[in-house]
Formats: C-alpha cells, structure tokens, sequence
C-alpha cells in the first residue's frame, strides 16, 4: 500500500512538473512569436525605407541628367553667341573698310567735280550721321549679346553649383542606403 501511495504521488508530482513544463513551453512560444511578428514588421520598415531611398537616388539622377542636358544645350547657345559676336566684329570690319572705300571715293570725286564747298559739306555730314547712327547700331547690338553672354555665363555657374549640391546629396544618400543595407543584414542574422 506505501509504496503504491508513493508510486501515486510521485505520478503527480510528475503530472505537475509536466503542466507547468507545457505552460512554460507556451509562454516561450508566445513570447518567440511576438518577437517573430516584431522582427517581420521591422524588416517591412527597413524595406520600406530602402525602397523610399531607392526611389529618391532614381529622382535625383534624373535631376541630375536633365541638369547635365541643360547644361550642354547652354554651352551649345554659349557657343553660338560667340559666334554670332564674332561674325558682328568682322562685319563691322568690313563695313568700317566698305565705307572707307566709299568716303575716299566721294573725296576724289569731289575734287574732280569741283563742287561747291557748301554742297560736299552737305553730303558729307550727312554720309557721317550715317556712319555714326550705323557705329551706334552695331555698338547697341555688340552690348546687346554681350549682356546675354554675361546672362548665360551666370547661369551656367548657377547649375554647375546644383550639379555640385546634388553630387553631395547623391554621396550622402550612398551612405544612407550602405547603413541600410548593413542593418538589414544585421537584423537578418539575429533571425
């Protein structure tokens, strides 16, 4: 009979130890399931974000491009300008040079005619106001495409400064996106 009562106890006592055994084994799988469930929503955080980050180095290199595109189509238009100043200075040349032609002509051709003093003066000042009003004319037009030359050199500094900022920010976002990528990592080998 004791030992058959002992054999009973200790059958519960065993009984006992088993379900606080399970019990514990539950807590444990609740508390590895909550952590689980935490870790699996960190890393759609973290994924999330690098997606966030991704997308904006996408934005920024096509800002970027399309600086660099207007930055080329600038120096194409500064080039033209340049040009276009150039061929104004020959012009001029060569209508400094025609109207000297043409005033040496008029001198030999008054002292061949003999004209009256009054009328050579006459044609004279007034071929002269021409020239003047024509030296006016191109001067306004060289100040002209100098102003736009000025214009355009200046907002070519501008970009080449934003080309600048955004080199910067793009080597910055590089290094979000490494942090990222190693916490990621780090996170995943806790798992």
């Amino acid at each position: 009979e004791e030992t058959k009562s002992t054999l009973s106890a200790k059958l519960k006592s065993l009984e006992n130890e088993l379900e606080k055994s399970k019990r514990s084994v539950g807590e444990l799988e609740g508390n590895l399931l909550t952590k689980l469930a935490t870790l699996d929503k960190d890393r759609e955080n973290l994924t999330s974000e690098l997606k966030k980050y991704r997308d904006r180095m996408e934005e920024t290199e096509r800002e970027l491009n399309s600086k660099k595109r207007n930055e080329l189509e600038l120096e194409e238009k500064l080039a033209s300008l340049i040009k276009e100043k150039e061929s104004l200075k020959l012009n001029l040349e060569e209508t400094k040079s025609t109207l000297s032609a043409k005033l040496k002509s008029l001198e030999n051709e008054l002292e061949k005619s003999k004209r009256s003093v009054g009328e050579l003066e006459g044609n004279l000042l007034t071929k002269l106001a021409t020239l003047d009003k024509d030296r006016e004319n191109l001067t306004s037009e060289l100040k002209k495409y100098r102003d736009r030359m000025e214009e355009t050199e200046r907002e070519l500094n501008s970009k080449k400064r934003n080309e600048l900022e955004l080199e910067e920010k793009l080597a910055s976002l590089i290094k979000e996106k490494e942090s990222l990528k190693l916490n990621l990592e780090e996170t995943k080998s806790t798992l």
